[in-house]
């Protein structure tokens, strides 16, 4: 009886320092950025796949995105929001991950009209299709 309670105090110790040093190793290795990087970066393989399969979102993958923390800023882009709410579900998720992962310095992001197809513009290209007069064809959505 009298080993008994000092190795439980001594086992109960050793615990408490473990989860301590755990914790600090975590911190120090950034295990737990790393971990939300990769979730990001796998929702957004999702995401991509499902786009380029045409197929609609799936519940696990409209979880995963509510439960991933969006750290990044949307800081120096300019939003139509006119354009913005006229847009579907579908649609904007994929601004928010063009602007988030696909946009430089100079790009215009833009909706086809008819056909409601996404796409990305650098400055040289936009001013192909302002010579072309096809420009009315696209809506702006965003520029960087």
């Amino acid at each position: 009886m009298e080993i008994i309670v000092p190795l439980l105090i001594t086992l109960v110790i050793l615990i408490v320092i473990f989860l301590i040093l755990r914790e600090i190793n975590l911190w120090y290795w950034k295990i737990n950025e790393r971990i939300e990087i990769s979730q990001r970066h796998n929702y957004l393989l999702e995401l991509i796949a499902n786009h380029l399969t045409g197929g609609t979102l799936s519940k696990e993958i409209e979880m995963k995105k509510g439960s991933i923390d969006h750290k990044e800023e949307i800081d120096d882009s300019i939003t139509s929001p006119d354009v913005y709410s006229t847009l579907s579900e579908q649609e904007k998720i994929d601004v928010e991950s063009y602007m988030n992962y696909g946009l430089s310095k100079g790009d215009k992001l833009v909706i086809n009209k008819k056909t409601r197809k996404l796409d990305r513009f650098d400055v040289k290209e936009w001013n192909k299709i302002q010579r072309n007069a096809t420009q009315d064809d696209w809506l702006i959505i965003s520029e960087k």
